[in-house]
C-alpha cells in the first residue's frame, strides 16, 4: 500500500476483482479476527503450551500473507517452527511482542486503506 509500509494488497486486489466491496469485507473480517489470533499466541506462550502455539500461528499465516503483509508472514513461520520444535523457547515471547507490534501497525494501514475506498 505505502511504500514503507506492511502491506502489499495486490494479491487481495487480484483474487477479488479489484472489488472494493470484496476487498473492505476481508480486510473487515482480518481486522476482526486477526487480533484475538495475537492475544492467543500470548496465552499460550505465558502457559508453555507450545503444541498449541504452533498451531495458532500455523492458522495466522494464510490470512497474514493474503494481506501481503511478507515480513509479518515471515516472523509468523518462524514462531510457528520454534514452537513446533521446542527450539529457541527463551525468544519466543519477544517474537510474539514483536508480531503484536507489526500487526498493529498493518492494521492501522489497513483501516487506513479502507477509509479511503
Amino acid at each position: 500500500m505505502t511504500e514503507n509500509g506492511l502491506v502489499d494488497l495486490s494479491f487481495l486486489k487480484i483474487y477479488s476483482g479489484n472489488n472494493p466491496d470484496t476487498i473492505k469485507k476481508l480486510i473487515a473480517s482480518f481486522l476482526e479476527k486477526t487480533p484475538p489470533l495475537v492475544q492467543q499466541l500470548e496465552t499460550e506462550i505465558a502457559s508453555r503450551d507450545y503444541d498449541r502455539l504452533s498451531r495458532t500461528a500455523h492458522s495466522m499465516k494464510p490470512p497474514v500473507s493474503y494481506m501481503g503483509m511478507k515480513l509479518i508472514t515471515e516472523k509468523i513461520a518462524a514462531i510457528e517452527d520454534a514452537a513446533r520444535a521446542k527450539t529457541r523457547l527463551e525468544i519466543l515471547p519477544a517474537m510474539i511482542a514483536e508480531v503484536k507490534i507489526l500487526i498493529d501497525k498493518a492494521s492501522d494501514e489497513l483501516k487506513s486503506y479502507m477509509s479511503q475506498l
